[in-house]
């Protein structure tokens, strides 16, 4: 892999750890954020990385850290679309019992 594409995909996974942006938050609020996610990296090297700077020479262990911060919210999200499902067929079922209980 490439210099310049292993730092687009540090960009890129940087804003998927990032996450939506609120409305009304700046750039600026994202890094911070960013920045006390990576307490190890100094606030410079989180910017140029969003930025994907072409200048910008990334180690190995620092994209393997951020892949890491990646996968936990995919499992999590896993997680939370099961207990959803989970839950709609459970209100499903108490909706069914309450409509036989009116129907009678």
């Amino acid at each position: 892999m490439g210099r310049q594409t292993t730092v687009n995909e540090a960009s890129l996974l940087l804003r998927e750890i990032a996450g939506n942006r609120g409305a009304g938050e700046s750039i600026k609020a994202v890094l911070n954020r960013l920045n006390r996610k990576l307490a190890d990296w100094s606030p410079g090297r989180v910017r140029d990385v969003w930025y994907a700077d072409a200048r910008v020479r990334l180690r190995a262990e620092e994209v393997e850290q951020l892949r890491a911060l990646v996968k936990p919210r995919d499992a999590g999200t896993d997680n939370e679309l099961t207990e959803l499902r989970t839950r709609i067929a459970r209100l499903e079922r108490l909706l069914e019992a309450a409509s036989a209980t009116l129907d009678r």
